[in-house]
């Protein structure tokens, strides 16, 4: 953004010579007039007239300058980012899971915490590693769950 503060300073500091009481940057409290980055995208109501063949140039009118808005960027939705967890988050998901979450909520609450990273190829490839880890290694809750697991897969090699 345009730093309009630091002239203003200055002018200021011009004003006080010449004996003005009432700062102009203390008075200078609406902050829509500062350049701002947006862009509109517009198109033109009626088309404009080619010059004949022999003219020079043809002075546009009035109704040449009317313009109609087909977008404003500001008001344009953001997409949402896809980021990859590092734990595990309640209501988000497990470690290693790819989540799309709005822009400020992913910056804010995961990147900024340490929680999450951007999904590059390099952290998808990595989580994908993990999460093919973690089902080579699962394990039961209790060591009896254990045996009647060892028990399933035994009786379903038989079967077949």
């Amino acid at each position: 953004m345009y730093d309009l503060s630091r002239h203003l300073r200055h002018f200021n500091r011009c004003l006080s010579f010449t004996g003005c009481q009432q700062s102009l940057l203390n008075s200078f409290n609406d902050y829509s007039l500062l350049a701002k980055r947006t862009t509109f995208i517009l198109k033109r109501r009626n088309p404009v007239r080619l010059p004949k063949y022999g003219e020079t140039e043809y002075r546009l009118k009035g109704k040449d300058y009317v313009y109609d808005l087909v977008q404003d960027t500001e008001i344009l939705k953001k997409p949402n980012v896809k980021i990859v967890l590092k734990q595990f988050v309640e209501g988000v998901g497990l470690e290693g899971d790819v989540v799309s979450l709005p822009r400020n909520k992913a910056y804010n609450e995961f990147l900024l915490t340490g929680r999450a990273d951007y999904a590059t190829p390099e952290v998808l490839k990595a989580a994908e590693q993990l999460k093919s880890k973690e089902k080579k290694t699962v394990t039961a809750s209790s060591p009896f769950a254990q045996i009647l697991e060892s028990v399933d897969i035994e009786q379903d090699e038989q079967e077949k």
